[in-house]
């Protein structure tokens, strides 16, 4: 019986001309882009530049605020907790509707157990969210507002670009999760006004392993917040300015699951079916002898 793929709102299969695209880079041209010493480096380091631009001329972007990540579920982490802790000085109060992804609603939860408010704005009985709600939540000490530009279950398409003038009015720094719509419609980031964006390949025939984060008028992290460059790494080391997030975070991944305590039914990120880091972050801020707490790392 032949089988019929329909969630291709979930992921894409890759295009056999991607495959053929990306072989190389699996055999004969396998260098580390950073080893820039010799020439399979070099090679590499001129690919990953190459697919930098392209992924810019997709949205409209400058290559140089292209960010490639392991995931869209980091990248929006990297969105919302890095403009959250860049911005903290001016306010700890941030918007959100009530559709977004998991990875925003989390992301925004761990916030929340810093300090940060959370806002959840309604949307109507087909996905819309409600403007005069949105205006009206805006606060004085309002960070960022962050709402999907099309939501992954149903389809709705959100006023971004209306969402984004208000945004600006009030001086509030503006993140899309466009996970739903880069590469199946028309994204621009200058057209829709938005300061930061998130894409996927993998939603548009790309590999499962090419996602991003496109940050336009604003920089997703402060390198000079106790955080560190990568929104989790506490280490004095991630503060350097070559420093990458796709660098540091699996050896900060590897080290927080090696800390891992029995499950706790009362932190708020448990699920059943995944043990709870009870002092992971404790354990991270101590270890890196910073004298603080690392903010609370993915599920």
């Amino acid at each position: 019986m032949r089988k019929i793929f329909f969630d291709h709102i979930s992921t894409t299969p890759t295009d056999p001309r991607v495959v053929e695209e990306m072989l190389p880079y699996f055999t004969s041209q396998f260098g580390n882009p950073s080893s820039l010493f010799y020439e399979h480096g070099q090679q590499a380091a001129k690919a990953l530049e190459e697919a930098r631009a392209k992924v810019a001329g997709l949205i409209g972007a400058e290559a140089q605020n292209i960010i490639f990540t392991s995931g869209a579920t980091e990248a929006n982490n990297m969105a919302i907790k890095g403009i959250a802790w860049a911005n903290e000085d001016k306010g700890r109060h941030i918007i959100l509707s009530d559709i977004e992804h998991f990875s925003v609603l989390f992301a925004a939860q761990a916030l929340s157990r810093w300090g940060f408010e959370i806002t959840r704005v309604p949307v109507d009985s087909y996905g819309i969210i409600d403007l005069g709600a949105l205006k009206a939540s805006i606060r004085a000490d309002t960070i960022l507002i962050s709402i999907m530009h099309a939501n992954n279950e149903i389809g709705t398409i959100e006023p971004i670009v209306e969402i984004a003038n208000i945004a600006r009015e009030k001086g509030i720094l503006f993140h899309a999760d466009a996970v739903g719509t880069v590469g199946i419609i028309p994204v621009n980031v200058g057209e829709l006004g938005v300061d930061a964006l998130t894409l996927a390949g993998h939603s548009f025939y790309g590999p499962f392993i090419a996602r991003g984060l496109s940050g336009g008028r604003l920089s997703v992290w402060d390198r000079e917040s106790p955080w560190g460059r990568w929104l989790g790494c506490c280490c004095p080391d991630s503060k350097r300015r070559d420093a990458q997030p796709y660098r540091t975070s699996p050896d900060i991944k590897r080290f927080t699951l090696e800390r891992l305590k029995p499950a706790d039914t009362g932190h708020p990120f448990y699920w059943p079916s995944h043990p709870a880091p009870t002092r992971s972050c404790e354990l991270l801020g101590r270890e890196c002898g910073r004298g603080v707490p690392a903010p609370p790392f993915g599920l």
